[in-house]
C-alpha cells in the first residue's frame, strides 16, 4: 500500500531536485524555494496540487532582487526545466499568475570516485573509491602566500 506524500515532503523533494539541477542558477533555485514556500495548503488538500500565486513584486522583494525581470527569467528557466507550470489568471494590474510546482524526486547522490593509486595525507579510499576523511590525521603543511625573490 503506497501512502500519499504530504505537501511538506513533496515541496522538500522538489526543492532538493532544483538545487541539484545544473541547468538552474542559484537565483532560479531561490525563486523555486519561494514558490514552494507560498504553496497554498488548502488547495493542496483539496486537489493534491502544489499551487501558489505570489506576485512578481512579492517574489522579487523576498529574494532581495531589484528587478522583477530577473524573477520572470528565473520562472521561465524553472518552467523550461520542468519544475513549474504557469497558470494564467488574466491580464492587468493586480492580477498575479498562479504557479504549479511539478513534484520531482531528487536524483541519487553520486559518489565521487577517488584518485586511482594516489594517497593523500589524512585521506584513504574506501572499497568503492570514495575518500573518507580522517580528522585525527596530521594536516599537510600550508603553502605560504609569499614567494621568495
Amino acid at each position: 500500500m503506497s501512502a500519499r506524500k504530504g505537501r511538506t515532503q513533496l515541496r522538500s523533494e522538489t526543492i532538493e531536485a532544483m538545487a541539484l539541477d545544473d541547468r538552474l542558477t542559484p537565483t532560479d533555485v531561490r525563486i523555486g524555494i519561494l514558490l514552494a514556500r507560498y504553496v497554498n495548503g488548502e488547495t493542496f488538500y483539496e486537489t493534491g496540487e502544489l499551487e501558489a500565486w505570489p506576485s512578481l513584486v512579492r517574489l522579487a522583494e523576498d529574494a532581495g532582487l531589484k528587478k522583477q525581470d530577473t524573477v520572470s527569467l528565473s520562472i521561465q528557466r524553472l518552467r523550461a526545466a520542468g519544475y513549474v507550470e504557469r497558470i494564467s489568471r488574466g491580464v492587468g494590474a493586480g492580477v498575479s499568475n498562479r504557479y504549479r510546482l511539478i513534484p520531482h524526486e531528487p536524483a541519487p547522490i553520486k559518489k565521487t570516485p577517488g584518485w586511482a593509486g594516489v594517497s593523500k595525507a589524512g585521506k584513504t579510499p574506501d572499497p568503492e573509491g570514495v575518500f573518507e576523511y580522517d580528522l585525527a590525521a596530521p594536516k599537510p603543511p600550508s603553502v605560504s602566500a609569499k614567494t621568495p625573490r
